[in-house]
C-alpha cells in the first residue's frame, strides 16, 4: 500500500489531484456520520492518502500541526473499515510528527474506537458524549 502526502494550498495541481481523490467523501453524509462531524479544511492542512492495490484510494488522513507543537489528528477515514490502511495512515502522521519535533500527537474519536490503544494512544473523557481525545506522547518512547 502506498501513502501519498500532501499539503493542502502548497501547489495548485497538487490540490486538484488530491481532491480528485478525496473529493466524494468530504461531502458523504456516510463518512461524515462515521467520523462523528462534517470534514472541513484550510491551507496548511497535511493529507495522507492510502493507495489501493488498483491505484485507488482506500482511505485519508488529515491534520495540522498546533501553536502548542502537537499534531491534531483531525481525521481518520478508510473505506469499509479497512484498519489495516488506517494502521498504515496513522504511521505516517506519527512518522510526519516526530519529523516535524511535535510533542504530542491527538484525536478525538469515540470512547470504544480500537484503533488508538493498539497505535499507543490513550483516552481522556472530554465531555462530549460518547466522544474522547486520544493522545499519544511523542519522545523517546514513540
Amino acid at each position: 500500500m502506498i501513502i501519498k502526502p500532501y499539503t493542502q494550498g502548497s501547489n495548485a495541481a497538487a490540490d486538484r489531484e488530491l481532491f480528485g481523490l478525496v473529493g466524494r467523501w468530504l461531502t458523504d453524509k456516510a463518512v461524515n456520520d462515521e467520523l462523528g462531524a462534517s470534514i472541513t479544511t484550510r491551507d496548511g492542512d497535511l493529507w495522507w492518502i492510502a493507495m489501493g492495490s488498483r491505484g485507488r484510494p482506500s482511505g485519508f488522513a488529515t491534520g495540522r500541526v498546533s501553536k502548542s507543537g502537537g499534531m491534531h489528528l483531525r481525521f481518520v477515514f478508510c473505506v469499509d473499515g479497512d484498519e489495516a490502511a488506517c494502521r498504515k495512515l496513522i504511521q505516517c502522521v506519527t512518522k510526519h510528527a516526530l519529523d516535524a519535533g511535535c510533542n504530542c500527537i491527538w484525536t478525538n474519536d469515540r470512547w470504544n474506537a480500537l484503533r488508538w490503544k493498539p497505535a499507543g494512544f490513550t483516552a481522556t473523557p472530554r465531555g462530549r458524549g460518547t466522544f474522547v481525545r486520544w493522545e499519544k506522547p511523542l519522545g523517546d518512547a514513540s
